[in-house]
């Protein structure tokens, strides 16, 4: 089964669907929420990230679907606080897989591989009302029960529920529009420049692994980086409608960290310091490089 294709397929009609939308240049009009939810191997839910944006018209839920062995699903409502009576609903897909893939230098094949994901993330839009509790549900729940060192009983496992009230989450505009405070020596600024952002989609290019001095030579390889993206389909059929950024956080030693991995026994050890902990062999693939979320 091509499922290669079918991949390229899925992702370029999702990214024409977009940019369709944002072709239209209509106005951004409406406050929602903008929520990254964790979901751990054992069915635990928490919150990983929470923004107030503005979207283009009312936010709609998404169709409902079941999981299955390409997906899994995390059903949210929100809940009138003071009557319990449910209102908007909908659900985000989450994938239980990571696909890893590489491509050494001088080849034209690109070498892929499937890893199950140890935790899954889930991306929500919720239109902002007053008095709610958001109800999160997963449809993943814990294998069985773990007994703890030197008690008689079984622990129970994390639940699969999560209620949460979104009052606290509705913050003043002004202290919503507050930035985070700089990191010394961070700058950013437009690598390609193709329109207004309130109706263009912009792509960020972040710095990591290189110090102060090395900031030309990041800006030098951001905007090859971007330059080989916009040139690949479907992506260079929409370029004018896309905006590149950078993002330039100085690391206080050049690199990535190089753990002991299986894949290259005896490998030199290296461990440096960088702005977001960029590590080798993530998953126990060499040439998987993963960085510190926050």
């Amino acid at each position: 089964m091509n499922t290669h294709g079918r991949r390229n397929t899925w992702i370029g009609g999702a990214l024409m669907a977009l940019l369709g939308g944002l072709a239209t240049g209509q106005a951004l009009a409406e406050d929602a929420h903008y929520f990254v939810v964790r979901e751990q191997a054992n069915g635990a839910l928490s919150i990983a990230s929470h923004r107030l944006v503005n979207v283009r018209g009312p936010v709609t839920p998404v169709a409902a679907s079941q999981p299955g062995r390409q997906h899994s699903v995390l059903a949210a409502a929100m809940v009138d606080k003071a009557t319990g009576v449910q209102g908007f609903a909908t659900q985000a897909l989450g994938s239980p897989w990571i696909r890893a893939e590489f491509q050494s230098p001088g080849q034209a094949q690109i070498e892929g591989r499937v890893l199950p994901a140890g935790e899954r993330q889930y991306v929500l839009r919720l239109p902002m009302q007053a008095g709610k509790l958001l109800r999160l549900k997963s449809n993943t729940t814990a294998s069985g029960a773990s007994v703890g060192a030197g008690t008689a009983s079984a622990k129970a496992p994390p639940p699969s529920t999560l209620d949460i009230d979104l009052d606290q989450y509705a913050a003043p505009a002004a202290v919503r529009a507050a930035p985070a405070p700089a990191v010394p020596g961070s700058e950013s600024g437009l690598l390609i420049n193709n329109g207004d952002a309130s109706n263009r989609l912009d792509l960020l290019v972040v710095a990591e692994g290189y110090t102060l001095a090395q900031k030309e030579r990041f800006l030098t390889q951001a905007t090859e980086l971007a330059q080989k993206f916009l040139s690949i389909s479907p992506y260079k059929d929409y370029q004018q409608l896309i905006n590149v950024r950078w993002l330039f956080v100085p690391s206080n030693q050049s690199g990535a960290d190089k753990p002991d991995c299986g894949e290259t026994p005896g490998a030199p050890v290296v461990a440096v310091d960088t702005a977001f902990d960029a590590t080798y062999c993530a998953a126990g693939l060499r040439r998987l490089l993963v960085v510190d979320g926050g």
